[in-house]
């Protein structure tokens, strides 16, 4: 991709930025909607410290801008609680993000006027900027869903949400050994490097990511009460939050669901990817098809390399409409160097956060590729996020995630 296209999407997402602060009050944009996202107003601005953190502190050693605001814009320095009583006035942030995207697109525009950097090299801090706006964009819309779930007008659903188990398409992976990760230097993240060598053992995973009709038969048949379904964990997450459905499903007064979004309430498709809800749920959620369902039996979520692999052979539909969680932790790979700093993605290694894969509605198309790793805590709602699931081929057990062989390719 040239450097010319990578700069317009960058200018696109500056400006799409500003279009989502705009609107709002000077209280929504300081807001915590949810205990587990900033405000809207921290995302903004994060994304205007990190474009002069790489552009001006890292490769041009001036730190005017970055110096005064780095406590507040990295994460884990100030609690999510606390941000947004010291982020200033909307006005003051958005006359503040106009002017620093103005110049820093001026600076990527002529590259040659900054001083050599090895962040400059393969246009990796076009990527990196690109992608580090697209992950705050969407973080934003996550916090605007989360809003809309405060402020929502009562709803009739038209028609009641049928409830019905999931078609029984697979696509079967042989055994072998794969290679996991990226080669684009330019592209990828820290997270994503040195590319792996994997052997996965034979299994089949399904073309489709499950869907509402199939949440709402688990929720019809007791899932959310049933403890045995859920991990010791998961079930200790239920009884402190006691939830019976998705995020952002709300039942009418006949007791149909529907669903709420940015743009208010709507209908739930029965065949839509269900979304809205964390790990712990999919996870009994899948024990519930697996011990319920014959030709679930041995259903599990899928190891990240499982997904990976999968995606790379053609054997996946509808991956882009929601987040997929899968079965393992986020961690590092075997030779990881963190880059270009260890916010990225080194301090959340050590945190309690899982691998998520493929991306939702809302993601830019710089961060859909079958190599890129998000991650989440496995209480995270506020994600776009549903699942997929994998069962063993005729005759076989699924390895559990300690039991995929990993070994580095030098």
């Amino acid at each position: 991709m040239s450097q010319s296209h990578l700069l317009g999407q960058i200018s696109n997402l500056h400006d799409s930025l500003n279009h989502l602060l705009e609107p709002l009050q000077d209280s929504d944009c300081n807001r915590q909607f949810h205990p587990q996202l900033s405000p809207i107003g921290w995302y903004y601005g994060r994304s205007v410290y990190l474009e002069a953190l790489y552009l001006q502190e890292m490769i041009q050693g001036d730190d005017r801008y970055t110096r005064p605001v780095q406590t507040l814009f990295t994460p884990g320095n100030t609690s999510l609680q606390r941000q947004g009583t010291k982020l200033p006035p909307k006005d003051h942030l958005l006359n503040w993000g106009h002017e620093r995207f103005e110049q820093h697109l001026m600076w990527l525009a002529n590259p040659k006027q900054l001083p050599q950097h090895p962040l400059l090299e393969n246009d990796f801090i076009y990527h990196l900027i690109l992608q580090e706006l697209s992950k705050n964009y969407e973080a934003i819309l996550a916090v605007l869903n989360q809003k809309a779930q405060n402020n929502a007008e009562p709803y009739q659903a038209k028609e009641p949400l049928p409830a019905q188990t999931p078609p029984i398409y697979f696509k079967e992976v042989p055994r072998g050994v794969y290679l996991i990760g990226n080669k684009n230097a330019a592209e990828a993240y820290d997270n994503e490097r040195p590319v792996q060598q994997v052997e996965l053992s034979a299994f089949r995973i399904a073309t489709h990511p499950i869907h509402n009709s199939a949440y709402h038969l688990f929720i019809q048949q007791g899932g959310y009460q049933n403890q045995h379904l859920w991990s010791q964990q998961g079930w200790q997450w239920q009884q402190q939050n006691k939830v019976n459905a998705p995020n952002h499903w709300r039942q009418d007064k006949h007791q149909n669901w529907y669903a709420l979004g940015i743009n208010g309430p709507y209908e739930l498709d029965g065949l839509a990817p269900v979304m809205g809800i964390n790990q712990h749920e999919s996870q009994a959620f899948v024990n519930w098809l697996s011990e319920r369902y014959e030709p679930f039996q041995g259903a599990i979520l899928p190891h990240e390399f499982q997904w990976e692999m999968a995606a790379r052979s053609g054997e996946l539909q509808d991956t882009g409409r929601v987040w997929e969680w899968c079965s393992n932790s986020f961690h590092p790979y075997e030779g990881f160097q963190a880059r270009p700093d260890t916010h990225l993605s080194e301090v959340h290694f050590e945190q309690n956060n899982v691998t998520l894969k493929g991306g939702a509605l809302h993601t830019q198309k710089a961060l859909r590729r079958a190599s890129y790793r998000h991650f989440a805590d496995p209480t995270n709602r506020t994600l776009f996020a549903g699942l997929r699931i994998v069962i063993p081929p005729s005759g076989e057990i699924v390895p559990t995630p300690d039991q995929i062989n990993v070994s580095f390719q030098k």
